[in-house]
């Protein structure tokens, strides 16, 4: 739906949050190649933003964008969003599922349009990009930041070490927000239980107790070798 959604082709949406005035703000990767058939990687020149002022209904492309470096390695390519108190707040991973580190950062919800306003968790505050640490490391896809109803920061994604899984963290401190001390992972649901399986959008009415996921999953006719040849016949959403 994409190119029905943004007017243009090779975009891969990601996440998105509501703001204070209405607005609802996207990320999306700008895809420069296909997915390759030997690592079921893909490759990114740029991540952005578009944004809709009428509930959804229509969305429109923009600034700023960060750029992918030529060694497909820039950990800010896939996002996903939260807002909370007048910030919000972002996690991201490398483009096409490639292990890397897991970065957080966070603008004014008014201020998303300038990129001058983002500020990066550099392990003891905000700061500048140059100065960004990891809150993880890992072997990341589709990662899905919530804070949940009870107040738990909390963060899913798909964890490609070994067998795919869907794997939660939480934030230990609960007077803390994402820059907090993380959980250890604990998998909710293996590719051995439901094939083809990534994605794992966490639903903002979870609690720490009680975690409700939107998990997606794909299926393909033709033959995995030749990505011309497949086609999407598939694709579930379930919780």
């Amino acid at each position: 739906a994409a190119p029905e959604f943004l007017g243009q082709w090779h975009i891969l949406m990601n996440d998105g949050t509501s703001l204070p005035n209405g607005d609802i703000i996207v990320s999306y990767q700008h895809t420069i190649a296909v997915e390759n058939p030997k690592d079921h990687t893909w490759y990114t020149d740029y991540a952005g933003l578009a944004v809709s002022h009428d509930g959804g209904k229509t969305f429109q492309i923009t600034g700023p964008t960060w750029e992918n470096d030529s060694n497909e390695d820039s950990p800010y390519q896939m996002w996903s969003m939260q807002y909370d108190n007048g910030y919000v707040y972002v996690v991201s991973d490398r483009a096409g599922r490639r292990p890397g580190p897991m970065m957080l950062f966070r603008v004014p919800w008014d201020k998303m349009q300038d990129q001058a306003a983002y500020t990066y968790w550099n392990g003891k505050d905000w700061g500048a990009k140059t100065d960004a640490k990891p809150i993880m490391q890992g072997y990341f896809g589709e990662p899905s930041l919530r804070k949940l109803k009870d107040g738990t920061w909390a963060m899913s994604y798909a964890d490609y070490t070994g067998y795919p899984k869907i794997v939660t963290q939480y934030v230990l401190d609960p007077n803390q927000g994402p820059e907090g001390t993380w959980s250890e992972p604990k998998v909710q649901l293996r590719a051995d239980q439901l094939p083809n399986l990534y994605g794992g959008g966490m639903w903002p009415a979870s609690t720490k107790d009680n975690v409700i996921l939107i998990v997606s999953t794909w299926q393909t006719s033709g033959t995995a070798e030749d990505i011309s040849d497949r086609t999407l016949v598939r694709y579930d959403v379930s919780h």
